[in-house]
């Protein structure tokens, strides 16, 4: 399977047609999450797969604390570790409708425990970890 590591998504460049792409704790550290959106886009199959994931905006440590960006979450000194934006489900779903994708399905994550299980109810609930979205391109 090919992979990369490191791409510059602002030279959106061909580098193949991928049936499935993955990107998971990427998008809230680009300053434009549309040059990865427009990429993944351009070097997906008509009928792949895109599934993206990122931390929730509305999780159990930032409702009582507002967050402002850029933020380091975890006290890193990295610049590059630093969270530009962060996204809920309403935001993300529309950042990826705007960009032509639907969104199939939405998958809440609450530090590892995924929906069902019992804890249905709460997963109705803002107070899940991460956001992981599996989108096609609209015909």
């Amino acid at each position: 399977f090919p992979s990369h590591d490191k791409l510059d998504f602002t030279e959106q460049q061909k580098i193949g047609d991928f049936d499935l792409v993955f990107s998971f704790d990427v998008i809230e550290h680009l300053p434009d999450p549309l040059d990865l959106i427009r990429f993944v886009k351009k070097n997906m199959k008509k009928d792949g797969v895109f599934i993206l994931g990122t931390p929730n905006r509305v999780r159990p440590g930032t409702l009582f604390t507002p967050r402002k960006f850029p933020c380091n979450p975890d006290g890193h000194t990295d610049k590059y570790a630093a969270h530009l934006r962060e996204y809920d489900v309403t935001t993300l779903k529309r950042l990826l409708e705007d960009c032509n994708f639907n969104v199939t399905h939405v998958t809440r994550l609450f530090y590892g425990i995924p929906g069902g299980y019992g804890f249905s109810e709460l997963f109705t609930l803002p107070l899940f970890h991460h956001i992981i979205m599996e989108c096609k391109c609209k015909s």
